[in-house]
């Protein structure tokens, strides 16, 4: 008879900066991959590329600086959700 582990797998903790990364990554594919809708004009890419740049819309300029801008932001809303995460996690455990 085999016997069965008592150990269990515990997935690795949330943390800020595992998520603010994640987040900038995110962020950062999703404008490049609006960024490259518009040069086949597909319609709903211009606004939300239009959140990270004033740049005209298609530009290498506008790439450069909403990669940029998005990476920025990416980064801030994973580590947000991963304070707010945590913070919740202990309120809700006591």
């Amino acid at each position: 008879m085999t016997s069965i582990s008592a150990t269990e797998a515990r997935a690795p903790s949330l943390t800020i900066a595992r998520s603010a990364a994640t987040g900038a990554a995110t962020l950062a594919v999703l404008f490049l991959t609006c960024w490259l809708a518009t040069l086949i004009n597909f319609a709903g890419s211009h606004a939300f590329i239009s959140l990270f740049t004033t740049a005209p819309v298609g530009t290498t300029a506008a790439l450069a600086i909403g990669l940029c801008w998005s990476l920025v932001f990416g980064g801030i809303t994973g580590a947000l959700v991963a304070f707010f995460y945590k913070a919740f996690g202990s309120v809700l455990r006591a």
